[in-house]
């Protein structure tokens, strides 16, 4: 299985400004990158979305499929010869279920809340102060809640 952040959508809850002043950074070189690094591990823990955008899941032969993150949508679903799949989505849309098993292209769009964010942004803060100062940041990544949805 393998999931493809195909789209990124500049997140104003969590922002290189606020960054730069939680970590009290003069330089502003590759700030975005790093901070792009820790919103991507937060939510990898989590599995909530601090960024609005699509992904492309490429899945296994199976009945039942997860999806990751906050779906707002899910925009396709094809077999591997690009042929649409009937399914059904759960109400929770973290799950697609099949009436055949087959390998799957899952493309869905995710979004975000003010309030996720503000609830997960010391984290990815503190992560990315860890990355900029060379830091593993294992410690700050140990405090995370774990898959939250």
């Amino acid at each position: 299985m393998r999931l493809t952040r195909l789209t990124r959508v500049t997140n104003t809850y969590i922002t290189t400004t606020e960054f730069k002043a939680f970590a009290k950074i003069v330089s502003t070189e590759d700030l975005q990158t790093i901070l792009n690094t820790a919103i991507d591990k937060i939510e990898a823990i989590t599995n909530i979305s601090l960024q609005a955008g699509t992904f492309r899941l490429e899945s296994d032969s199976s009945l039942e499929h997860k999806l990751y993150y906050n779906v707002s949508e899910v925009t396709s679903v094809t077999n591997d010869l690009g042929e649409s799949v009937s399914y059904t989505l759960n109400s929770l849309k973290n799950r697609i279920y099949l009436t055949d098993e087959s390998e799957l292209i899952i493309s869905y769009s995710v979004t975000t809340t003010e309030d996720l964010c503000k609830s997960l942004k010391h984290y990815v803060y503190e992560y990315a102060s860890a990355l900029y100062d060379g830091q593993d940041g294992m410690i700050v990544l140990n405090k995370v809640p774990r898959n939250i949805c």
